[in-house]
């Protein structure tokens, strides 16, 4: 899998297993009700897109690792709301 649009889905938490879509490409989380993001997500190796905008925790320091990132899109990000 390339593209995960998971944007608008009322979801309030993400799989530790995300960090095993090894070939994923773009990652949307946008408009969520995340209350953590796993560290996981710092081992998507070829991760290029990154779309966690409307959300209200923060990202975790793993999202460093992202080398491959080109967009991060942050809009209207709320942590700790």
């Amino acid at each position: 899998m390339e593209e995960f649009d998971l944007s608008g889905t009322g979801l309030t938490g993400l799989p530790e297993a995300i960090g095993r879509l090894r070939e994923l490409r773009v990652l949307n989380i946008s408009g969520n009700e995340f209350t953590a993001l796993p560290e996981q997500l710092g081992d998507l190796p070829r991760l290029e897109t990154l779309r966690a905008a409307g959300l209200s925790c923060a990202l975790p320091d793993a999202v460093a690792r992202l080398s491959t990132l080109r967009e991060l899109d942050l809009s209207n990000l709320q942590p700790g709301e």
